[in-house]
């Protein structure tokens, strides 16, 4: 059986607009559907039609006039038969809130009709989560919904926290949650909290080993292989490692992550205050602040090498380097630098007098 396309028309007021065929073989069979029960909050009537069990008709939408649309089936006679129509009220930022189905036969003896739809209004507003995985392994979710690769898609009421997990089997791997969730893990599983207040897509991958932006990925070692120079951690939760091509990574407890330094400078120290409060300092006179975060440069008024930096508190600061620097300070911006001692000292600070 030839299956055959839907036209879907928004009305006003109670106007059928008809569609004439150049083909004796090929008429058209119109039915208007009147829509009841809108819930107050509906922006947006998504429609789907199935004829004869066969999709005929994916995702169209109306967005205006609301209370009625016309479906056009352009036919002929071995195509008469069941009209399935499931229409989903979605609110503004496109959450379900309402649904409903009506079922009617089509022929061409009766080339127009009327129907009315009930919709039935859902008892949570419900957002659609998407999950789209590259690589080998199984994302799912909790509360449960998503098992992908079977089922890589579900709804979950609005404002919900939903938790992913992705699993690989035996052993460590990487996982790459993308901009859904911060940084990328690495351990014997990953976990990605996606808040839902409108539908969201996740893109994620599974590899051996820590992926760069473009898509290089060490499979050996694992999880990265730049050389790492420093370690400091606040507690068994919060532990940082810093080292080559501006490397930064986490260990949260469980898995170890890499995070945006914001530079490709080799990093040779790491301090912190608290957990919010982190310095790492390298080459070219580089430093970076952790914030809570992300990472991000401060002004070092220098480039010689800074190789360690250490602090009695999150105000007062102190990083040595090539040369005989000595920096003091909270980075953020204000910077006392200091030359070599066995020659000239000076002490400056931005706007103050010389």
């Amino acid at each position: 059986m030839a299956k055959l396309p839907l036209r879907l028309v928004a009305l006003l007021g109670l106007t059928v607009v008809l569609v004439h065929c150049d083909s004796d073989s090929m008429r058209s069979v119109e039915i208007l559907v009147h829509v009841r029960n809108l819930p107050t909050d509906v922006a947006i009537l998504k429609v789907s039609a199935a004829l004869n069990g066969k999709p005929a008709m994916s995702g169209a939408e109306f967005t205006q006039q609301l209370s009625q649309f016309a479906v056009t089936l352009p036919m002929d006679g071995s195509s008469e038969g069941a009209l399935e129509l499931d229409v989903n009220a979605l609110a503004s930022e496109r959450c379900r809130v309402a649904s409903g189905r009506v079922d009617l036969a089509v022929a061409l003896a009766h080339p127009y009709s009327e129907v009315e739809l009930g919709m039935v209004p859902l008892s949570a507003k419900m957002c659609m989560l998407t999950v789209e995985k590259s690589g080998s392994g199984t994302v799912t979710s909790e509360p449960l919904g998503i098992s992908c690769g079977s089922n890589c898609q579900g709804e979950f009421p609005y404002g919900m926290q939903v938790k992913l997990s992705s699993q690989r089997g035996p052993g460590w791997f990487v996982t790459d949650w993308g901009s859904a969730c911060s940084g990328v893990q690495y351990g014997p599983g990953g976990v990605c909290e996606v808040p839902l207040t409108a539908p969201r897509h996740v893109q994620m991958k599974m590899s051996d080993g820590l992926c760069s932006p473009r898509g290089w990925c060490w499979s050996n070692p694992v999880p990265q292989g730049n050389l790492l120079n420093k370690v400091w951690g606040k507690d068994a939760a919060n532990v940082w490692a810093v080292g080559g091509g501006g490397t930064i990574v986490k260990w949260n407890g469980s898995a170890w992550s890499s995070q945006a330094s914001g530079t490709p400078r080799d990093l040779r120290s790491v301090w912190g205050s608290d957990a919010s409060n982190i310095w790492a300092v390298g080459d070219g006179g580089t430093i970076v602040k952790w914030n809570g975060s992300a990472w991000s440069l401060q002004a070092s008024g220098t480039t010689q090498n800074l190789y360690s930096v250490w602090g009695s508190d999150a105000s007062n600061i102190w990083a040595v380097g090539g040369g005989g620097t000595i920096l003091n300070g909270d980075y953020d911006p204000r910077i006392r630098t200091y030359t070599d001692p066995r020659m000239e000292m000076s002490c400056k600070l931005p706007g103050s007098p010389t």
